[in-house]
């Protein structure tokens, strides 16, 4: 192959690449990361993952460990960890995600130094609430 096909299938392939990268926006990693998370849950655990983005819900935030609604890990199958896991990832640094799983493994630590004698500590004691219909364009949040 000659030099100028080179370039130019160079240049075709960098073209490619500009614009999968452009295609790809962190609204929509989340939104597919959110939908595929609801998508793999039942009935049952859904019903209790969504709310409406003006629901009362999506303001209770506390730093302590209290029961929540939406869907706590330790009630999720592996495969729908993961996908948490996924959804969490998408909207968060790599600094972030490390920091995040840190806290949450900190619990099974506060666990053992506290002995009973504090709030239910559990490291898969965390719930994920999604708020709105995940859209590229719409309003929605969801809570880890």
């Amino acid at each position: 192959m000659n030099h100028g096909k080179r370039l130019l299938l160079a240049g075709c392939a960098c073209a490619l690449l500009a614009f999968a990268y452009e295609r790809t926006t962190t609204q929509g990693v989340m939104t597919t990361a959110a939908r595929a998370y609801l998508n793999a849950l039942t009935p049952e655990l859904r019903a209790r993952a969504v709310f409406k983005m003006t629901d009362d819900e999506r303001s209770n935030w506390h730093f302590v460990p209290i029961e929540r609604k939406g869907v706590a890990l330790r009630e999720m199958t592996s495969a729908q960890k993961h996908l948490a896991e996924a959804l969490l990832s998408a909207g968060l640094s790599q600094q972030g995600v490390i920091k995040a799983h840190t806290i949450m493994s900190l619990d099974q630590v506060l666990k053992d130094i506290e002995k009973g004698t504090g709030p239910e500590r559990d490291p898969e004691k965390y719930y994920v609430s999604i708020f709105g219909e995940p859209t590229e364009q719409g309003t929605w949040a969801y809570r880890f």
